[in-house]
């Protein structure tokens, strides 16, 4: 499976779930819902705003499929992308009491059956955005230092598609 026909993927399933619990070709039960799909001109103007340049890949998935709710089971849990208009806001939260680090991380989803995070980081020597999953049990000031399991957004949707949700870590 390819990035694309995991986006793919995910939209079907948004389209016949439209936010009510819907049956997997496996059995599995989840609902899927859309919160908000992103045109390139909404996309570039939050760059601009936080001077920032977000991954390809990330855009790609914001204009194809959007900020949205995957995977969710009948307890809520389940994987939340959130909007970019909250990105700021939802890491001001995680970071309460501490230096934010918004954009040097930046926090796409949350993981609410693990409380983790998947998130950016930017590669010191390369300066470059790469994909981890940020655990709520670590010291969120020392993500960066101490996280080795770097993927990208393409590797990983295409993981949790194919494994319809069960495999959600990087």
């Amino acid at each position: 499976m390819k990035f694309e026909d995991s986006c793919n993927e995910i939209n079907r399933f948004i389209s016949k779930s439209n936010g009510s619990i819907i049956s997997l070709p496996t059995g599995e039960e989840y609902l899927f819902n859309l919160v908000n799909k992103y045109s390139i001109s909404d996309l570039s103007s939050f760059e601009m705003k936080h001077g920032i340049k977000l991954p390809e890949e990330y855009k790609h998935f914001l204009t194809k499929v959007g900020a949205s709710k995957i995977y969710f089971d009948e307890f809520g849990l389940g994987i939340e992308f959130i909007p970019i208009e909250q990105l700021l806001d939802f890491s001001n939260k995680v970071f309460k009491g501490m230096k934010n680090p918004f954009p040097n991380i930046l926090i796409i989803a949350s993981n609410i059956g693990r409380g983790d995070f998947i998130s950016y980081g930017i590669d010191s020597e390369s300066m470059q955005y790469r994909l981890a999953t940020f655990s709520h049990e670590e010291d969120p000031e020392r993500w960066l230092e101490e996280n080795t399991a770097w993927s990208n957004l393409k590797d990983w949707l295409v993981k949790l598609v194919e494994t319809e949700g069960e495999e959600d870590t990087i």
